[in-house]
């Protein structure tokens, strides 16, 4: 009897669900392709770099995306100068040689295609004023035998902003010619004369003679840019995607500034 009952009750659960079954259609948006720009301008460099490319929208339905870039037109411009950007075929780059800029300068982006227009604007950065201290290195061994160099630096930051964005960047000379790699520390704030001690770490840099160091100082658009993309990379691919920051009109992209100066120290002597 248990058992004629417990049938009847699946049947009825069966039919149920069943009669609750729609065919549902679900409208996936069919996104269009925008303009991508990026570029990072200093008053310490006479030329301007532009990346200029087309986005992947995940749903776009229409093939692949190709840019023609005869057909980009990308103009910088500052105190009603305007800097007109020419293609670089090598580099698939955009850019003008023999511009000069300075701190303060207000600079307003401009790219058009086929219609499309895309705009930014970003006020070139001061160079960095600091009081800097190379504090040492050491070596750390990891069990699976790896060895990384870790450098620390004492920086006080007397930039005269409330809040300013420094950086350290780095590259080191051995075996008679400067390493190729560059390594980064993390981005920080920095109040005005907040001091702060920052680490670079390399695995390259263990036999090293001398190290040069890059102070940077950029802007706000730079900082929050760089976060969300070392965000992206040290969080690994099974986690949810990063909204990146974006300061572009009518597409994508980053438009910013920075500046920086070098310091250089000898090691391993």
């Amino acid at each position: 009897m248990k058992t004629y009952i417990y049938i009847i009750a699946t049947f009825l659960i069966l039919v149920l669900i069943s009669s609750c079954e729609k065919n549902a259609d679900i409208e996936i948006p069919d996104n269009e392709p925008q303009l991508v720009v990026a570029a990072f301008i200093s008053s310490q460099n006479d030329t301007i770099s532009l990346k200029v490319s087309m986005s992947h929208p995940i749903y776009y339905s229409s093939g692949s995306v190709q840019l023609n870039y005869d057909e980009v037109t990308a103009v910088v411009s500052s105190g009603g100068i305007n800097h007109n950007l020419t293609f670089d075929n090598h580099n698939l780059t955009f850019f003008s040689d023999k511009v000069q800029f300075n701190a303060g300068d207000n600079l307003k982006l401009n790219v058009s295609y086929r219609g499309e227009k895309v705009t930014s604007e970003c006020t070139i950065i001061t160079e960095p004023v600091y009081d800097f201290e190379y504090l040492g290195s050491e070596t750390k061994t990891y069990k699976d035998g790896y060895s990384e160099g870790i450098h620390k630096f004492k920086i006080t930051c007397n930039n005269g902003n409330d809040i300013n964005y420094y950086r350290l960047n780095s590259n080191f000379y051995m075996y008679n010619y400067w390493y190729s790699n560059y390594y980064e520390s993390d981005l920080y704030e920095f109040a005005k004369g907040e001091t702060r001690t920052i680490e670079i770490r390399g695995d390259h840099d263990l036999q090293a003679d001398s190290m040069k160091v890059y102070i940077i100082n950029c802007d706000e658009h730079y900082y929050l840019y760089h976060k969300n993309l070392g965000n992206s990379y040290e969080k690994g691919p099974f986690t949810e995607p990063i909204i990146m920051y974006n300061n572009v009109e009518g597409g994508l992209g980053i438009f910013s500034s920075y500046n920086m100066q070098l310091e250089k120290y000898e090691i391993n002597k």
